[in-house]
């Protein structure tokens, strides 16, 4: 039952503000996620803290204006010159913070798993090692590859990538899965939490895997943030799996949020392609919606696409490009 307060809270709430494009003297930028803001009044605001309005100085300023994320993208020209280029800046709402749930609630460091112990050794040695391990593994491991790898590693990278690619190998059985699960989620060590990313990117085929590398994106430390991110691109280029993430749904709707701007493209093409039901739209969309819309009304977001195909597997049916189509339909979830 909706309270008369809830109900004057819904009224006051307006749609996404449409025509998020401004040009300016350095260019054309245009806002994704704004709500209750026009476009040239932030532009305003920003201009007395970035007088000459270099996009890349956004996000510092959004955040000290109180916006609680805020990320930018360049989009380039066009091979013929025709668009100009623009400043993608990707905002959250004040009103959404308490959407922006990190995990931050981690015990007091614990023991490695002595079957761990080389790995862990190695992993605080060098730890781009292992992260371009995990990517060497998404790729099928270092003779799938061949001599001439589609990945920004030199020879002696991937000579070292591989040797900690086996340490990782080995680390494979139930009691790995289920040590680096809990670890993920709990470990007060941020290295411990990153070499069990690490170790969960074994497990293509394990719904538990999936459920906390994707909780792991929501960790407050940049590297566990980067090897849960790689470990989860390197399962998706393993082939997805069906996965049920109702367990994860909390999670979920924080990422769909704007929770982490680095890494909402990828937990969408996640969600996507490990077929997310369309039993949890409402649960992840509902009032919840704002990022997803503002990508697919923009010509220019790279994201377009991908958060239509999201929208269609969660809805069941392909409402096109057409954004009010798809707001009327999240509005009803």
């Amino acid at each position: 039952m909706i309270t008369p307060g809830l109900l004057a809270l819904a009224v006051a709430i307006p749609a996404a503000v449409e025509g998020q494009r401004v040009e300016t003297a350095s260019g054309l930028v245009e806002f994704i996620g704004l709500e209750f803001t026009l476009a040239e009044e932030l532009i305003d605001s920003l201009a007395v803290r970035v007088p000459d309005l270099n996009p890349a100085r956004f996000p510092e300023a959004l955040v000290d204006m109180g916006f609680p994320r805020a990320r930018v993208d360049q989009v380039a020209p066009a091979a013929d010159g025709g668009t100009p280029r623009i400043a993608l800046v990707t905002v959250v709402e004040r009103s959404r913070a308490g959407l922006l749930e990190l995990n931050d609630s981690f015990g007091p460091p614990g023991p490695i798993p002595p079957r761990w112990e080389v790995a862990e050794v190695s992993f605080r040695d060098n730890n781009p090692t292992f992260l371009g391990a995990v990517m060497v593994r998404g790729l099928g491991g270092l003779e799938e590859i061949g001599s001439d790898p589609p990945i920004n590693l030199g020879a002696d990278e991937i000579a070292e990538a591989g040797e900690a690619l086996e340490l990782l190998d080995a680390l494979v059985t139930g009691f790995d899965r289920g040590a680096a699960v809990r670890m993920l989620r709990e470990d007060g060590d941020p290295a411990s939490r990153a070499l069990s990313a690490a170790v969960l990117s074994g497990f293509p085929q394990d719904e538990r895997a999936w459920r906390s590398l994707m909780e792991a994106l929501l960790d407050p430390v940049a590297n566990v943030n980067s090897f849960a991110s790689q470990a989860l691109g390197s399962l998706v280029a393993l082939g997805p799996i069906p996965v049920d993430w109702s367990p994860s749904t909390d999670a979920v709707r924080s990422l769909v949020a704007g929770a982490n701007l680095a890494a909402f493209p990828l937990a969408i093409q996640v969600l996507t392609s490990t077929e997310v039901s369309p039993s949890l739209a409402s649960a992840i969309l509902g009032g919840n919606a704002h990022l997803i819309l503002g990508h697919l009304a923009s010509e220019a977001s790279p994201h377009r696409e991908l958060v239509r195909r999201f929208l269609v597997q969660l809805r069941g049916q392909d409402l096109g490009t057409d954004v009010g189509a798809w707001r009327s339909w999240v509005e009803s979830l």
